[in-house]
Order: C-alpha cells, then structure tokens, then sequence
C-alpha cells in the first residue's frame, strides 16, 4: 500500500490517500463525517482510500505536539562529568 499526503496549508488541510487511486477521478464512492474536522473517503468496494483532515494544525498538534511552522524545542545540555 502507497500512501501519500497532500498538506494545503493556506487551507489548513492534510489528506492522506491510502491508495493509489485515491486522487482518480469518481474513486470515493461515499465519504463519512467521523468528527467535524475528519471525513473518511470510501471506494465502491467499502475500502478506505483516504482521510481528510481540516483544521489540521489543530489535530497534528493535539496528536504530536509539533507542526512544521513552529520551530524545534532546544535539545538539553548535559553537564559534563568530572
């Protein structure tokens, strides 16, 4: 399995396809609302294809707690042994 995402940031949007045909025209044959923020896309076969995430800052922070804007927490420094 392929797996792809596609990251719209003036959007806030993330989709990740978790198929190759995810993106072919006519391949979702139904999407479900899993939360306000979260659709699951389905093929005609009840395989899911893809995940469509919005507000997706909000979401890839509650899971991670990074985003690719802010900048990396400073490694500690360790004191050196004597």
């Amino acid at each position: 399995m392929k797996i792809t995402v596609q990251a719209d940031r003036e959007n806030d949007q993330l989709y990740v396809a978790l198929s190759e045909h995810a993106f072919d025209q006519g391949c979702v044959a139904r999407s479900i609302r899993a939360t306000d923020d979260i659709t699951l896309d389905f093929d005609a076969s009840d395989k899911l294809v893809g995940v469509d995430v919005m507000n997706a800052a909000e979401h890839l922070v509650a899971v991670s707690g990074w985003v690719a804007t802010r900048k990396p927490a400073r490694p500690e420094r360790r004191k050196a042994r004597r």
